[in-house]
């Protein structure tokens, strides 16, 4: 009959193993009880933009800005809507109201 020198090793291995299964995962964090996106997340107030519509600045919205996902999100604008801005698609989209989470932080993030 032959015995692991060390038992401990089967353990590490399985550990090991779970932690494979954990960067899918990682993305996925809950923010009361939904999804928060996997790259559009962790956007702050900024204060260097100005948002003009039709010639207008909007002095009422408010301009956040996340280095992870490059891109900007603009609430309370006249426009009724978020809007998230992403530069690098060129891309403008509409959002629903419910699909924008604020953090304790004062940060925001997209559902």
């Amino acid at each position: 009959m032959t015995q692991c020198a060390r038992p401990w090793t089967a353990t590490l291995l399985l550990m090991a193993g779970l932690l494979l299964l954990l960067p899918p995962l990682t993305g996925l964090v809950a923010a009361d009880d939904k999804l928060i996106h996997e790259t559009l997340r962790e956007f702050y107030r900024s204060g260097k933009y100005v948002l003009y519509i039709d010639g207008q600045a909007e002095t009422k919205a408010r301009i956040y800005h996340s280095r992870r996902a490059g891109a900007f999100l603009v609430l309370d604008s006249s426009y009724g809507k978020p809007l998230l801005i992403q530069p690098r698609e060129t891309m403008i989209s509409a959002l629903p109201e419910d699909q924008v989470a604020e953090r304790p932080d004062k940060g925001v993030d997209v559902l």
